[in-house]
């Protein structure tokens, strides 16, 4: 490290390898330089060292340049010619010994000569090793400012002589140089073509035989997820059927017990909540059965002309007394004048009755229900609305409320499950209406705002002229 002022020179090891001072020539005998002013590089990692290096070696006749890093000298002899580098060896990162060693390994540097500076006094191996590095000088701190001076002085004659004896040859080999360096950028260009060709081949062909991989893993994938899916959709067409078998003559008997006036009320009762219940499972079997019709394509549909008024008016009795039972008021606006739809009576009904039942089930006590019909603007769509007073919807119930066995957020609370089912009845109710050629949409302003079901289906004056009775979803 140089210290902030410069202590009287002393050291032997700067004696032994110091070269004799050259002799001042007579100003009037000194040749005209060239070029008066020379780039000096200065290359230490203490920035005060370096204004010191400065301080000592300021003149008109140089242009010293700093450099705190390895990388950063680098750089500067990418970018400028210095007719000498003052070098620090102890360094952070890369050394001073290291940075010798790559820069007289480039054809453009490895002329520039090399003082080295050290802190420490160096063995004779050490310092054989710094001129093995591409030193030309060794000097120990505290250095001998009248010293440094000297020799850089040296070295600063000795570019200039050297620029001189360039121009005199410099445009032939200015232009040999050019040539040779297009030649050897030519091949280096034809070079990494070469490679960039074979590596751009070699990516294609493992690109190519990856997708033949993928491709045929893919079509296995497929082929056992169809299979899946249909073993699935074979065991629920089953199950729901062998479930659906039993329930039938249950339900006739509960039904009979709780209609038959000779038993004690609290038997007519239990008869009748048996009943319900048997109910409520043949429709969740129903709507399995649905699923499944509808997966592999064996829904039935009966279609004919309908009033869609009257369907709406019936699916409103089956559910009134649930309104009652809950004390909703219920609103029903018929705006639009004897709409006709070209559809299957029960299975509009069910989704009507789908709808109604998910406002009432999640409308609580004292809530209201608005059924709105109207036509389109343009007059060729009937539109449904119904509006409920709600726990409302939450954006990701919104994005999969259509889908098959989806649950709400609220479907579990504290262990229990105030709102049951299986997410099946908007699921089937998307299906049959997409059947209809109709649209079906839910909206929602949050958690307690109440959710908007939209149902639209084509509006008919007459049957089709190519219309068949029966239609398979």
């Amino acid at each position: 490290m140089i210290a902030e002022g410069i202590p009287p020179f002393g050291s032997p090891l700067s004696a032994r390898f110091m070269p004799p001072a050259p002799a001042p020539a007579p100003a009037a005998a000194a040749p005209p330089p060239l070029n008066s002013t020379v780039n000096i590089l200065l290359v230490d990692d203490e920035p005060r060292n370096l204004d010191v290096l400065e301080s000592t070696l300021e003149s008109p006749e140089y242009r010293l340049v700093r450099a705190l890093t390895a990388e950063q000298a680098l750089l500067l002899l990418l970018e400028q010619e210095f007719a000498a580098i003052v070098l620090d060896i102890q360094m952070p990162g890369l050394s001073g010994l290291e940075l010798a060693q790559l820069i007289k390994q480039r054809r453009r540097t490895q002329h520039i000569p090399i003082i080295f500076l050290t802190a420490y006094f160096q063995e004779d191996k050490d310092v054989l090793e710094g001129y093995g590095s591409g030193a030309v000088d060794y000097l120990t701190k505290p250095i001998n400012p009248q010293i440094l001076r000297s020799k850089v002085a040296v070295f600063a004659e000795l570019s200039r002589k050297t620029q001189a004896l360039g121009a005199t040859n410099g445009a032939l080999e200015l232009e040999i140089a050019q040539r040779q360096k297009a030649e050897e950028a030519l091949r280096q260009v034809n070079n990494e073509l070469e490679e960039r060709v074979a590596a751009r081949t070699a990516d294609l062909t493992r690109l190519n035989e990856e997708l033949r991989q993928r491709e045929a893993a893919l079509s296995v994938s497929e082929a056992q997820a169809r299979a899946a899916s249909r073993a699935k959709n074979d065991f629920l067409a089953r199950l729901s059927h062998e479930l659906r078998t039993p329930l039938n003559p249950i339900l006739l008997l509960t039904s009979a017990g709780a209609s038959d006036d000779t038993l004690p009320p609290e038997i007519r009762a239990d008869f009748e909540t048996i009943a319900k219940n048997v109910t409520l499972e043949a429709r969740l079997i129903d709507d399995l059965l649905d699923v499944t019709r509808i997966e592999r394509g064996k829904l039935t549909l009966e279609l004919r002309l309908l009033d869609a008024h009257d369907i709406l008016r019936d699916v409103l009795a089956m559910v009134r007394g649930e309104l009652e039972q809950k004390n909703l008021v219920l609103h029903l606006d018929q705006e639009a004048a004897c709409p006709k739809l070209w559809g299957d009576d029960v299975r509009l009904k069910q989704v009507f009755w789908n709808v109604l039942k998910n406002a009432i089930k999640f409308t609580p006590e004292g809530g209201e229900v608005r059924v709105t019909t109207r036509l389109t603007p343009d007059e060729r769509r009937w539109s449904v609305e119904v509006r409920d007073t709600g726990i409302g919807l939450t954006a990701a119930e919104m994005a999969r409320i259509f889908e098959p066995f989806s649950q709400g957020d609220h479907a579990e609370r504290q262990g229990s499950r105030p709102f049951a089912g299986l997410g099946l009845g908007l699921a089937i109710s998307r299906r049959l209406v997409e059947l209809h050629d109709g649209s079906i949409s839910a909206k929602s302003d949050g958690r307690g705002q109440g959710a908007l079901f939209q149902l639209e289906f084509p509006l008919r004056h007459s049957a089709p002229a190519d219309s068949r009775q029966t239609a398979i979803g």
